[in-house]
């Protein structure tokens, strides 16, 4: 079993691209060999909102951009970018 097989990616992220084009070519390789992949979009509240606790919506948006990022994961990988291996 080689390491390539064994790949773990996490994504990490506070903002998601428009497509998956605008993907550096070195993070689609990344999730095109990954075997696994774990997505955190973390909720990114104002200070104001903090000190509230109303981070009702920023949660919202954090749910958004992982909706987004899920579907460049998946479009990514099932986008032929090379000759079969």
């Amino acid at each position: 079993m080689s390491s390539v097989e064994n790949t773990r990616l996490l994504i990490a992220t506070g903002e998601a691209v428009a497509s998956v084009d605008e993907l550096p070519p070195l993070v689609r390789a990344l999730i095109d060999t990954a075997s696994e992949i774990l997505v955190m979009t973390p909720i990114l509240p104002g200070a104001l909102q903090w000190l509230a606790s109303d981070t009702d919506k920023a949660r919202f948006e954090a749910d958004q951009r992982l909706e987004t990022i899920l579907g460049h994961v998946q479009d990514s990988r099932q986008t032929p970018r090379s000759a079969p291996r």
